[in-house]
């Protein structure tokens, strides 16, 4: 393996540029940290100036790294690295690929996930790639990625006011319903760590005045990018017109900000409960990967009854007696403007019936017709049946969900 790694290594980018990229790809697979290589032979150089090579040298480099639950990997901070680095490829959108395998790289991976956050940092950080996402939609599946990595584990690094900032960027407005609820949902993880960190240097005049300029900072944020500067007796109304995931969020980030302003309005001896206690309602489970037979293997619970309704019983209408339907209006007489009409018939009864007679020959024509019609149908070949689907190797060992808690 270590002479096919060095041969890999030896070749010229030119080269393997010009090679398919299914013989670049299986030059050095047989050992862990070929994959490396075989990434450097690929290579994004300026040679490669063919959207369509790039496209196919991203999903190589991805087929190298990610199959078999990437057994071919030794370095996953470098893959994440490299995830992030594609995202710059010019000239191709692959967002919802990179996004994929960000998020299942970082979920299934527990040691990289801090070094996935400052990877997410640093999409998020980038003006240009934001206001072209926003703009375009170029590559907004992937910040919406970075964003929900950047709430998941925000656990994982120092919190800081300004990852707040980097979730809700100006036109947040213009991405689509689920990625403005991943951006939403993700400050609010955010901001509850950050308030609960900062919570316990509360002894600091400072560290309140920050908690209180912040605050009213995202207040403001969301007020720009949804609410229109609406005042807050009229929020309930003015995320009535927005989806059913954008608004829900929304008003809980919208409470959440007015509960800890009325909370910190008084500086305080201690910090108030609710800003140590506000993360804890995400930190409950740690999110794994499950397996597809997982739901099978979870216990019921013992009082769980399916079959008591909800609420009150429907009333049962099957019973119940239809009103008679109301009889016909009476003909109407003939108006004088259509008296004399020709064309005007009062009633439908009026239309004359008239019987159509066929000559033998108009019959004869038709039939004719008919059978020419059947021949031809019985003349066209069969369409083939659709080929077989291959067989996909789905990864398996996923964790289960710990509900022992």
């Amino acid at each position: 393996p270590d002479r096919i790694a060095a041969t890999a290594a030896d070749v010229d980018p030119d080269e393997m540029q010009s090679l398919p990229l299914t013989d670049a790809a299986g030059t050095s697979l047989v050992s862990a940290h070929g994959s490396m290589v075989s990434v450097r032979g690929i290579g994004m150089s300026d040679a490669a100036d063919n959207p369509e090579y790039r496209l196919a040298a991203v999903k190589a480099i991805i087929a190298m790294c990610s199959q078999r639950s990437y057994a071919n990997l030794a370095d996953f901070e470098w893959y994440v690295a490299t995830l992030a680095d594609l995202v710059y490829v010019a000239g191709v959108d692959m967002s919802q690929l990179l996004s994929e395998h960000l998020l299942d790289v970082t979920v299934r991976v527990r040691q990289v996930r801090a070094f996935s956050i400052k990877m997410a940092r640093r999409l998020l950080s980038d003006s240009k790639l934001v206001d072209r996402a926003t703009s375009v939609g170029f590559n907004s599946s992937v910040l919406a990625t970075a964003a929900y990595i950047l709430g998941e584990y925000c656990t994982l690094q120092p919190s800081s006011s300004d990852d707040i900032s980097l979730l809700l960027p100006m036109g947040l407005s213009k991405l689509s319903d689920e990625q403005q609820a991943t951006f939403i949902q993700a400050a609010l993880k955010v901001y509850t760590h950050w308030l609960k960190e900062v919570s316990g240097y509360w002894n600091n005049t400072e560290i309140w005045e920050l908690v209180r300029s912040v605050t009213t900072t995202t207040q403001s944020a969301l007020s720009s990018r949804f609410l229109a500067g609406v005042s807050e007796d009229r929020v309930s109304s003015a995320t009535a017109d927005l989806p059913l995931q954008v608004s829900s969020r929304l008003r809980l980030f919208v409470e959440v900000l007015k509960a800890v302003s009325v909370a910190t309005a008084n500086l305080g001896d201690s910090a108030p409960p609710v800003c140590s206690e506000l993360h804890s309602l995400f930190t409950a489970y740690e999110l794994n990967p499950v397996s597809a037979a997982a739901q099978g293997k979870v216990p019921v619970p013992e009082d769980l009854d399916l079959d008591t309704p909800l609420g009150d019983p429907i009333p049962d209408t099957t019973d119940r007696v239809m009103p008679p339907p109301s009889p016909l209006p009476a003909p109407r007489p003939l108006a004088a403007s259509h008296a004399n009409d020709p064309y005007y018939l009062p009633n439908v009864d009026d239309i004359p019936m008239v019987a159509l007679q066929l000559d033998d020959q108009s019959a004869r024509t038709r039939k004719h017709r008919k059978s020419k019609k059947k021949s031809r149908r019985k003349a066209k070949p069969h369409s083939l049946s659709p080929p077989p689907p291959v067989p996909v190797d789905i990864a398996g060992d996923e964790d289960m969900p710990d509900i022992s808690k």
